[in-house]
């Protein structure tokens, strides 16, 4: 039951994603960036929006009609979210290998996001619900993205749950003010009927 959580969240969070083994309560994930798109745009939200998907599948469905809230009862995680930029040197880079032994494969990551991603969960002062990440991450965010964040200590800045996804639902219904849905004016010669056979 623990694997299907984060099965799911990789599922729906709409980017390829990369699982590495599980650890007891911990799910390391690794998000890649989206067909075409571009690390420099996607550090800009997905700090926030995976997180905030991550939090918020525990008030939904799991894939047996079941709320995840009923299935984990009172456990809830903190999400450590890294990725830096070139002035840390991490810019998002990670080494991913594949180790095999005897019969089975290991995926191990190594890489400044993944040692920040841990060293961001497991500060002092975090609470269930948390997101965390390091000052690098929260300086490339948007303004909106920003402002649920507190300092945590020199390395990190922390939000709780309910006040990032109440700023991913206040950025969401300004992109639907902002982008009304045009249908542009499509017109295309549609044949006449022929006979069968295409006579």
């Amino acid at each position: 039951m623990p694997l299907r959580y984060p099965r799911q969240f990789a599922s729906g969070v709409g980017r390829p994603v990369i699982e590495l083994p599980f650890a007891g309560d911990c799910a390391p994930l690794i998000l890649l960036t989206d067909n075409g798109e571009r690390i420099e745009e996607a550090r800009r939200f997905l700090p926030v929006t995976a997180s905030v998907r991550w939090h918020g599948q525990r008030d939904a469905e799991d894939t047996m009609k079941v709320r995840w809230a009923e299935r984990l009862g009172d456990a809830k995680w903190v999400v450590g979210v890294a990725c830096g930029n070139e002035s840390d040197g991490a810019d998002g880079v990670l080494l991913l290998v594949n180790i095999k032994v005897s019969e089975r494969t290991f995926r191990v990551a190594s890489g400044w996001g993944m040692k920040r991603a841990q060293d961001a969960q497991e500060a002092d002062g975090v609470k269930a619900e948390d997101t965390v990440i390091p000052n690098t991450d929260f300086q490339n965010l948007r303004k909106q993205y920003q402002e649920p964040f507190d300092k945590l200590d020199g390395r990190f800045m922390v939000s709780p749950y309910d006040e990032l996804a109440k700023a991913d639902r206040t950025r969401r219904t300004v992109l639907k003010e902002a982008s009304p849905i045009v249908f542009p004016g499509v017109i295309t010669h549609i044949p006449g009927a022929s006979p069968y056979g295409g006579r």
